[in-house]
């Protein structure tokens, strides 16, 4: 498996020590931020104070966007109520004959009869 190199600005632990402005400078020139390398592993990544003040700004404008948009209204009339019996029949553990099954979907635009053999797990996936 070949590792590949990241994308992004990397230094040492050690250039950290050494001269942690320069790293900032790195991630300020580069516009994102530097990964920080402890013995071939990622101990940290660093980045500006602006860089990190713009990110909790997106996480605040992201997490303030309402989570559930509007529910286009069903293209195919029925779907809703077929769908209402599906999931009656799932809760309630009642059975439901495939050719019923087979109609219904039919009737609400499914491309092809199922009923045969084999059919009725063909139409489990078409749903």
């Amino acid at each position: 498996m070949e590792l590949k190199k990241l994308d992004v600005p990397t230094t040492s632990i050690t250039e950290v020590k050494k001269s942690p402005m320069d790293v900032f400078n790195q991630a300020r020139e580069a516009g994102t931020a530097v990964y920080v390398f402890n013995r071939e592993k990622v101990a940290g990544v660093m980045l500006t104070q602006e860089q990190y003040e713009k990110l909790l700004q997106e996480l605040h404008a992201l997490r303030a966007r309402p989570i559930v948009e509007e529910i286009e209204e069903p293209a195919v009339e029925g779907l809703e109520e077929f769908l209402h019996i599906m999931r009656q029949a799932l809760i309630t553990g009642a059975s439901i004959s495939a050719k019923n099954l087979d109609e219904r979907m039919v009737a609400l635009g499914f491309i092809t009869r199922k009923t045969g053999f084999g059919g009725v797990v063909d139409m489990i996936s078409e749903l």
